[in-house]
């Protein structure tokens, strides 16, 4: 809104701009909405016929080994990222897959990080990776797959770096966040605090009463 202030107020954005803005707009947020009534729907398909149990089940026989299902999983997610975004894995991929990983790998939050960052690898990924698509729908010349490829490999190896970091040490994630022993203390200190305000609210009660 500031924006569109600030370009209104100083004539940046006449009237024939603001039309366009909000066609490009209006139409990506019909693509975004398409996306997940196909993806709802087709994910509505695969519980129907029972499919989300069948990989339940194939993941959990890897249950003793909650690394080697992470990696499956991770190593799905990017196969997944070639034929399909962000958008679509988010409510399609991930509800059937994160659930068996996150019931065998005790660290939530360890997980959460590297699937954010290959859903982001995602993005990158030709030939449909969402910003891809995008960047190549404003070129006036067609750019070829090999050629994306060609400039996309530095920060594609950046990121597969920062992926392997993360999931060769997992205490990278627990950097920004408070140890397991503070957090418990902390909610037994909150605890007894609200325990002692009971405490007190009833004897007021019953001096009250």
């Amino acid at each position: 809104m500031t924006l569109w202030i600030a370009a209104t107020l100083s004539g940046h954005l006449d009237t024939q701009r603001m039309r366009l803005v909000l066609r490009d707009t209006m139409a990506l947020t019909g693509a975004l909405f398409a996306l997940l009534v196909a993806a709802t729907t087709f994910s509505l398909v695969l519980r129907a016929f029972g499919t989300d149990a069948l990989i339940a089940d194939r993941l959990h026989a890897l249950s003793d080994h909650p690394r080697l299902l992470l990696l499956c999983v991770l190593a799905g997610l990017v196969a997944c990222s070639f034929v399909l975004d962000a958008f679509e894995m988010i409510f399609l991929v991930i509800p059937l897959v994160m659930p068996p990983v996150l019931m065998t790998v005790d660290d939530a939050a360890w997980v959460a990080a590297l699937t954010l960052l290959v859903l982001q690898l995602g993005f990158l990924l030709p030939p449909f990776g969402y910003a891809l698509v995008m960047s190549r729908s404003l070129l006036a010349t067609r750019v070829g797959v090999r050629a994306l490829a060609r400039a996309l490999w530095p920060q594609l190896g950046a990121q597969a770096l920062l992926i392997v970091a993360v999931l060769a040490f997992p205490q990278i994630t627990q950097w920004a966040r408070p140890s397991e022993a503070a957090s418990s203390t902390q909610d037994a200190g909150e605890a007894e605090r609200l325990m002692q305000e009971a405490i007190k609210a009833q004897q007021r009660d019953a001096g009250e009463h």
